[in-house]
């Protein structure tokens, strides 16, 4: 197995297309900030989880209750 670059998945979405390679800088920026205030903050850590669990019962139910109609 070849061994892949230290910043292959930037290189790979750099050369696809300028706007992606944006937004995926955008989101893991993002996501940088978030997980450091998520480490700093437990009770916001703990309502976060809570809601995207929430949320995610809350689209697989409509999802069954519609693929049942």
């Amino acid at each position: 197995m070849i061994p892949s670059p230290p910043f292959g998945r930037l290189i790979i979405v750099r050369n696809f297309s300028h706007k992606y390679f944006v937004l995926d800088v955008f989101i893991s920026i993002l996501g940088i900030i978030l997980g450091i205030v998520l480490l700093f903050s437990p009770l916001i850590t703990a309502i976060s989880i809570s809601m995207m669990i929430a949320l995610l019962f809350l689209i697989f139910g409509i999802s069954l209750i519609i693929h049942a109609i």
